[in-house]
């Protein structure tokens, strides 16, 4: 071909290599499968050994880790005492499963309690530590506050993991004066389900609504509800219980 290099066709015309050049051609299905193979590559791996055996997947923010505690487990019963999103936005007046709190005379009696008395009422953190025991994180429910929860994870990050970039179904959420449980997290919206038990009224991102007990809502992270409020001392910290409490 005249001592030129590269590729023709039959007319004696140059291939170019699609993208690579400015008389290239590069066609939309090719952007699409390039761009999903480097997020493949990019994305988050977490290493999983069992019994020796160690493979490396793709890190969901959905997908439970911790096998040896019963998480989904957790999430059911919490679900079970709560009512939904939907439910409260068609009636304002949706009468609650679990109210918050305990009156306060013998609240703190019934709190470590099993019994149908004690699960009537229910505040942020009683609902967290009858959570952790439930998904046998804890042996028996224990007693924590609201601003514990970080003086706990600071002394055993073995068995309560400080997880603030990227929360995951199943970890708990707290800062001082409230507590909670992450239903899901979508980590490209950013959006935050949980189920908490809590008593608010006047804030604009609750629209006017009453809340007063256990209640599944979604909020977006790091904003309104779910925001710092350093002024106010409100830090916000996600942990992730981590072991069984046999262990």
């Amino acid at each position: 071909m005249n001592g030129k290099r590269g590729k023709f066709n039959k007319k004696g015309k140059k291939i170019y290599k699609r993208g690579y050049t400015e008389n290239g051609t590069t066609y939309m299905w090719e952007v699409t499968q390039e761009i999903e193979r480097w997020y493949n590559e990019g994305t988050e791996k977490k290493n999983n050994c069992n019994d020796g055996s160690c493979t490396l997947s793709n890190q969901d923010n959905n997908k439970l880790i911790n096998s040896d505690l019963k998480i989904q487990e957790g999430l059911d019963w919490a679900e079970d005492l709560a009512i939904t999103e939907a439910e409260l936005r068609s009636d304002h007046n949706t009468s609650y499963k679990v109210k918050y709190p305990h009156p306060w005379e013998y609240g703190k009696k019934l709190r470590a309690k099993n019994t149908e008395e004690s699960l009537e009422y229910m505040d942020c953190t009683e609902l967290v530590c009858r959570y952790l025991n439930k998904i046998e994180w804890s042996e028996d429910i224990k007693i924590i506050n609201s601003s514990e929860f970080k003086t706990y994870a600071t002394k055993h990050p073995d068995k309560l993991m400080i997880n603030n970039d990227s929360p995951k179904k199943g970890d708990i959420f707290a800062w001082n004066g409230h507590a909670g449980i992450v239903k899901s997290y979508n980590s490209t919206t950013k959006k935050v389900t949980t189920i908490e038990s809590i008593s608010e009224q006047s804030y604009s991102w609750h629209e006017g609504i009453k809340f007063d007990g256990v209640v599944i809502w979604t909020y977006d992270k790091d904003k309104n509800h779910l925001r710092d409020n350093k002024k106010k001392g409100k830090i916000i910290q996600y942990y992730t219980p981590l072991k069984h409490y046999s262990k």
